[in-house]
């Protein structure tokens, strides 16, 4: 292997196959993913990255793995270890990079490393009831509200530094931090944050959003012809607004709330919005189409589903997720299939999102579910009785990746 010292003594194999490597020796590597890769891993200190091939991350706060290491494999057999706080392993396969589970051996058996630490949120306003979830699916709080008072939550976000904010029906809350009193019982449909801080809550009975500031005062409002859906903003603080009908509308505001343009393409209630990083937006409608909008206001490409759409995500190839009466579907940047999620569960509410891994955190009716990128059931939460609302995934180091940070 060249100068330098050997992790883990003799260096472990690195093993990448569908199936599991045989005769494994202690503590070594297997990711499970159709890539071919046999590497035996250990430091060398003194040459560069050429071209990432396997990009392996490895974090052991505790002590599963004896080690805390983060191994970047490239070609030529160049190594390089450096420390790291996320478990994945990435490999790409021409211009994508592709996210897959990492095992070891642990001396009788292949042990999956999970160490995410990063949360999901989700409010059942039927239920009068949020729950929080670690990355395992596992219930780790729950906040129910009091028969006849007037806190009932209905929409949750979460910010990059674990910030949580909530809408209610007569307020907006940084969990822990700040609240605002709205100045009517117009509950809130959904709720956003960008990436100064800024806070966007969309009210129902009056049709109006509502900007707070980071410090949780009135900044600026705007109505529209209809109830806002769903609202997404962006790191230049623009924000992209989903109407019900009749309306069925897009709105997309800037500098303020001043309105820079309007699509009147869907012909249904606009359920869902998202931005990407060149600020293309994102829709999906109970008129069963999704569709790709241009910064200007201009229909890039629609894709045709078989059911009303009711949400959309997108990942970090910016591949485009959607979910709704009859789908849970992949959809390439170019508007195509490229994968029919087989774990799809039929119910009136979906949200969707991604991780930096592009697992999939699907809820709707009263079941949350994680699937990774194929479709295989890592997890299901089934701990609600009534229909889930709204859904985060806290975009902590492992967690949501939205591109509006």
């Amino acid at each position: 292997m060249g100068s330098g010292f050997e992790l883990f003594g003799g260096g472990v194999t690195v093993t990448g196959s569908l199936t599991s490597p045989t005769n494994p020796q202690m503590y070594d590597l297997w990711v499970k993913a159709n890539v071919s890769i046999s590497k035996k891993v250990a430091r060398k200190s003194d040459e560069g990255i050429i071209d990432t091939q396997l990009l392996l991350r490895i974090v052991d706060p505790d002590n599963l793995y004896k080690e805390s290491y983060e191994l970047i494999l490239v070609d030529n057999d160049s190594i390089e270890v450096s420390s790291s706080y996320i478990v994945s392993a990435k490999y790409r396969k021409g211009s994508e990079w592709a996210y897959y589970p990492v095992y070891y051996w642990d001396g009788t058996k292949w042990v999956l490393i999970t160490l995410e630490k990063f949360q999901v949120y989700a409010c059942s306003s039927r239920e009068r009831v949020r729950v929080t979830l670690d990355a395992n699916g596992v219930e780790i709080f729950r906040r129910t509200a009091i028969i006849g008072q007037y806190d009932v939550e209905y929409s949750v976000a979460v910010d990059p530094k674990g910030g949580v904010y909530i809408g209610d029906n007569r307020t907006v809350k940084k969990y822990c931090s700040w609240q605002y009193n709205l100045p009517d019982d117009s509950y809130v449909r959904d709720v956003a944050v960008d990436k100064q801080g800024y806070v966007y809550a969309a009210r129902d009975l009056n049709k109006a959003i509502t900007k707070i500031s980071p410090s949780g005062s009135y900044v600026a409002g705007q109505t529209f012809p209809a109830v806002v859906k769903k609202l997404a903003v962006n790191s230049e603080q623009a924000a992209v607004m989903g109407t019900d009908a009749p309306d069925n509308k897009v709105y997309k505001t800037q500098n303020g709330f001043t309105i820079a343009w309007t699509f009147t393409e869907h012909t249904d209630a606009v359920n869902g919005v998202a931005f990407d990083q060149q600020g293309y937006v994102y829709t999906a409608s109970a008129d069963k189409t999704a569709k790709k909008i241009t910064p200007d206001g201009s229909k890039v490409w629609s894709f045709q589903a078989a059911g009303a759409l009711k949400a959309i995500a997108l990942d970090l190839n910016a591949n485009v997720y959607v979910a709704g009466d009859s789908d849970l579907k992949k959809v390439g940047p170019n508007g195509g299939t490229k994968t029919n999620y087989t774990r799809f569960a039929p119910g009136l509410y979906h949200n969707i999102s991604l991780d930096q891994f592009d697992n999939i955190y699907h809820s709707t009716d009263r079941l949350i579910q994680k699937l990774n990128n194929s479709g295989e059931l890592i997890w299901k939460y089934t701990g609600l009785t009534q229909s889930i609302d709204r859904m985060a995934v806290d975009p902590g180091p492992s967690g949501a990746f939205p591109y509006l940070w």
